[in-house]
């Protein structure tokens, strides 16, 4: 909340697109939560950090390797696959960003 916030103050670009990530990623995230195991409180304060204080939910992992041995759930495999193309979709907009707009302004010019 805290970046949403100073995004939207300074008006900045950058912090937009970190904001934007950031919460793409808690979303994701909170999604998880609804399929697997984990607490829906852990996701709210994940979500919403600061407002509901400074303490994070303790994760129900017992020890590294079982927290490790986590991520193979087929839930956080999709999320983290959606995030790949989410990155990858916004790069290869970056990178055709010249074509993009050309071809917008031309659609747009020719419905005049």
């Amino acid at each position: 909340m805290l970046i949403v916030f100073l995004a939207i103050l300074n008006k900045s670009k950058i912090l937009t697109a970190i904001a934007m990530g950031h919460m793409t990623h808690l979303v994701l995230d909170n999604w998880i939560d609804r399929f697997n195991d984990s607490s829906p409180v852990s996701a709210k304060f994940a979500l919403f950090f600061p407002a509901y204080g400074f303490q994070f939910p303790i994760m129900p992992h017992g020890d590294k390797w079982r927290h490790l041995a986590s991520y193979a759930d087929s839930y956080i495999l999709s999320c983290e696959a959606i995030g790949l193309l989410i990155i990858l979709w916004d790069y290869w907009k970056w990178r055709h960003r010249k074509e993009i707009f050309r071809l917008s302004q031309k659609k747009h010019s020719s419905a005049v």
